[in-house]
């Protein structure tokens, strides 16, 4: 019996003192590691966020998240935490400037709080390089499209900007027009982006908002599930480095890229790039513009595509992928015309290529669908001219210049179908 009384006496001793050890943060890594404390009780602090850094997700995968956050004014390479693709590594709750080269690393997975935003400025780079394997990810704490902001290049013009086998997933909340969409280019920026899926922005999937902003390269990208248009581009140069293999027409509100009525001002080819492409204002031509066969374009109410002397168009489709310029709406006079303002460049043709429903202008000075003004020059064959509200084509200068192959067709025009003087 002393036996036993002894043994719990012993038992209950160990308890007390054990109940008795300091409690506090034992974890080395955390910014209120206490080297006294011998029992954990939970209230770590890593790099400035409260609690175990599960940011009130309640998910276990999300304990002891770094946050990624500040003024970033140093080189910084983000490294892949955990092996397992479906644990986070690090999160973004607010603004992360970035002022600096930053790199991160295949496999990283970033979750983004509630109007997160990254910001990436003109003395900074980002390089996103996943793999195949272990893309880089930027999701949304909760899967709501505009949960949180955008990724913005902001006068960034620095070659190393780059998003490669990148997920950007619940983007686009900012509404302000200087970043309505969930990867945004600004000014003079410049950004590769290749194999990567923007996905649920409640706005347009990606912007670029100034002529001297560039994508360098554009390929095999998905863009999908948006609430606006795909893609918005400045003008139409900023098509010249789009591969035909992006996917920008799954679920979005408008599968298209919106391109703006700005002008080209320098020499471009635009390859085929497998969307339709929507102007809805005026794209004024001052460069040599060469169109690629296969591309499709839809014209917005009034909108006109002007080509001036110091400009040219080519536009050279084929038999079995001819080019198309027609309305958004299928109404006679949806849009206004092309037009060849004195641009009387040899290189200005149109070859298979099919034209309707614009002739919209009834100003004198463009009362066709394709206007050749002045000393303007067009060769053209192969091609159609129909549903114009108005002239098909007019010449309206004995200086100017229509080169009709005969081999074109036109019909349903209200007015003449070639008017010449």
């Amino acid at each position: 019996m002393k036996t036993t009384q002894l043994f719990t006496f012993i038992i209950g001793t160990a308890i007390v003192l054990a109940s008795c050890k300091k409690e506090g943060c034992t974890d080395q890594s955390a910014t209120n590691y206490d080297p006294n404390a011998e029992n954990d009780d939970g209230s770590c602090v890593y790099d400035g966020s409260g609690g175990n850094n599960d940011g009130g997700d309640g998910d276990d995968n999300t304990d002891n998240l770094q946050n990624l956050a500040g003024n970033e004014s140093s080189p910084l390479t983000i490294s892949d935490v955990h092996s397992d693709n479906s644990v986070y590594d690090y999160y973004i709750d607010g603004t992360w400037e970035i002022n600096a080269a930053v790199t991160i690393e295949p496999g990283v997975r970033i979750l983004m709080k509630s109007g997160a935003q990254v910001e990436v400025n003109e003395n900074g780079s980002l390089t996103a390089i996943g793999t195949g394997a272990n893309k880089i990810a930027f999701i949304g704490e909760q899967a709501v499209p505009g949960y949180w902001n955008y990724i913005r290049f902001d006068a960034s013009n620095n070659p190393n900007n780059e998003l490669t086998y990148v997920e950007v997933k619940h983007a686009g909340g900012d509404d302000y027009y200087l970043s309505n969409a969930a990867v945004f280019v600004r000014g003079k920026s410049r950004l590769k982006m290749n194999n990567t899926l923007i996905q649920n922005s409640a706005r347009r999937g990606l912007k670029v908002n100034a002529a001297d902003g560039l994508l360098t390269e554009f390929s095999n990208n998905t863009i999908s599930d948006c609430e606006s248009h795909s893609i918005y581009l400045h003008n139409l140069g900023h098509l010249a480095n789009f591969a035909g293999n992006n996917n920008l027409s799954t679920g979005n509100t408008y599968n298209k890229i919106q391109v703006g009525g700005n002008p080209v001002g320098s020499p471009v080819d635009i390859p085929n790039v497998n969307s339709t492409i929507l102007l809805e204002e005026t794209s004024d031509i001052n460069a040599d513009v060469t169109i690629a066969a296969g591309n499709y374009f839809e014209m917005g109410s009034g909108a006109k595509i002007e080509v001036n002397s110091n400009g040219s168009l080519a536009m050279i489709g084929n038999a079995s992928n001819p080019i198309t310029i027609t309305g958004k709406q299928e109404v006679k006079g949806y849009w206004k015309c092309i037009r060849f303002d004195d641009s009387n460049n040899p290189s200005n043709e149109m070859q298979y290529v099919d034209v309707s429903y614009g002739g919209g202008e009834d100003y004198y000075l463009e009362n066709a669908m394709i206007f050749v003004r002045s000393s303007g020059y067009l060769t053209m064959g192969n091609s159609s001219v129909t549903y114009s509200e108005r002239d098909g084509v007019k010449v309206n200068s004995t200086d100017g210049t229509f080169n009709d192959e005969g081999t074109n067709t036109f019909s349903n025009n209200d007015g003449q179908d070639v008017n010449l003087p």
